[in-house]
């Protein structure tokens, strides 16, 4: 597990036009060791919340990707898309979380919100391709999206989940892209040919 970093400057709360300033471990080119790394998040729109991150999971895809052994990768990269945190701000037209919420962000974190999947509930399958947590572009096009191996991430509402306030932290982390197939269930299943024993109960 990765704890949440000292060292966030730069939050106005939501509807500034300054970025927001944080620090997470990148690697700066393929198969480079990870190292602390100042970067900016965008600005928070109407829509988003700001979670600062307490703990975030080690995926081997985390491993593949900085190794660029999935094809070409964007650098430098902050991985990690097995996220929990809290909520820190909320933008104006926030209504399911509020700052102080315990949250989970798991491996995609937006999508064109307007086609015909992402309609029906199946954002995954976003016809324009949906935003990955890291490793990948924004909505814009042009700002990369970097992951949960950081202090502070900006994710729209929709594409955060909300965590009960019994469990553990610790061992959330790794469980919220299982919440992502539980969600969008058989269809998910399917794709990744992982069949009913991708979801075990926990010991």
């Amino acid at each position: 597990m990765i704890n949440g970093i000292s060292g966030i400057s730069g939050l106005h709360g939501t509807g500034n036009e300054n970025m927001l300033k944080t620090r997470g471990y990148a690697a700066s080119t393929a198969g480079a060791q990870l190292a602390p790394f100042d970067f900016e998040r965008r600005d928070p729109r109407a829509e988003d919340v700001v979670i600062e991150i307490t703990h975030a999971g080690i995926c081997h895809s985390d491993i593949h990707q900085v190794r660029e052994e999935w094809g070409s990768s964007l650098f430098p990269m902050v991985p990690g898309h097995e996220i929990v945190g809290k909520v820190i701000a909320v933008g104006t037209n926030v209504s399911k979380f509020a700052v102080g919420a315990v949250v989970g962000v798991g491996v995609f974190v937006d999508s064109c919100r307007k086609c015909e999947n992402c309609l029906a509930g199946v954002e995954q399958y976003c016809l324009e391709g949906m935003t990955g947590t890291y490793n990948g572009l924004e909505r814009d096009g042009v700002t990369v999206a970097q992951g949960g191996y950081s202090k502070v991430i900006v994710v729209a509402e929709d594409y955060v989940v909300n965590i009960p306030g019994n469990l553990e932290l610790a061992n959330v982390a790794p469980l919220t892209w299982l919440r992502w197939i539980r969600s969008h269930g058989c269809q998910v299943r399917k794709s990744y040919g992982c069949g009913s024993n991708c979801l075990l109960p926990l010991p």
